[in-house]
């Protein structure tokens, strides 16, 4: 009898993310794709990932993709908040001694390849133990326990998404030693300018100094299924707002 792989050995998908696992190993084997990024949030929401091969990613179907558990003890800095290497793991917690390494497990359902990097593949996951415990710093695990929560009481929770942002050209060739921060320190930010004056809401007019990267990004949003809703030019220089479809938050986990 084949040994069981570690996904199923611990139950860790449901029979729709088994089927959906099973498509996905034909798939990449067909599609034009040579690698994917393994992506998993930080406590402060931040995107982690490993970029692993095709032949990697369609073992880590089965096993789960090993990783450490570095990324669920740094500030939103990059320094180090807890002291990893003691009993306890710098949080008194009896399974975080060692600095355990942790499995990251894909689930198929979230599978992408990226519209701006050609060739890529893209899928989140959840963290749990090597030995299928769920970790419990997993922002997904974290969410989804919310969202049960609320169930329980006849509730549930809408998430509609805006997003702010500033669209400026680079006009520096290179980075300098100012530019590059340290653990804990970030680097001064590169100089920029903005493509638009700003300061006049809403215009039109500063719109059409912003539609050409306006126009890719909403075939970029488009192709991931986001369901943008609406895009503006906002009252500072190079401001955006972005506005998307809302809907059940559990669609997101």
């Amino acid at each position: 009898m084949d040994r069981l792989g570690f996904i199923e050995r611990h139950g860790l998908w449901s029979d729709d993310q088994a089927r959906l696992g099973a498509e996905l190993r034909q798939r990449v084997a067909k599609d034009d794709v040579s690698l994917i990024r393994l992506a998993w949030a930080d406590p402060h929401g931040a995107t982690r990932a490993k970029v692993v091969t095709v032949p990697t990613f369609v073992d880590a179907l089965t096993e789960g993709y090993n990783i450490n558990v570095a990324t669920s003890t740094l500030d939103a800095s990059g320094g180090r908040v807890f002291t990893s290497f003691v009993r306890g793991g710098g949080m008194g917690l009896d399974e975080m001694t060692g600095s355990p390494n942790l499995i990251i497990v894909p689930d198929p359902g979230t599978f992408r390849t990226l519209p701006w990097a050609p060739g890529v593949g893209w899928v989140q996951c959840d963290e749990y133990f090597v030995d299928g415990r769920p970790f419990h710093f997993s922002t997904r695990r974290l969410l989804r326990r919310q969202l049960e929560r609320l169930a329980e009481r006849g509730m549930r929770h809408v998430v509609g998404l805006e997003v702010e942002w500033y669209l400026a050209r680079v006009v520096q060739d290179d980075l300098t030693p100012e530019n590059i921060g340290s653990p804990g320190q970030r680097g001064r930010p590169i100089e920029t300018v903005p493509v638009e004056p700003g300061y006049m809401y809403h215009s039109e007019s500063n719109v059409d100094l912003l539609q050409p990267m306006l126009s890719e990004l909403a075939e970029v949003y488009d192709t991931l299924g986001l369901g943008l809703r609406s895009m503006e030019n906002e009252f500072g220089p190079g401001q955006v707002e972005c506005t998307f479809v809302a809907g059940d938050a559990s669609r997101v986990t």
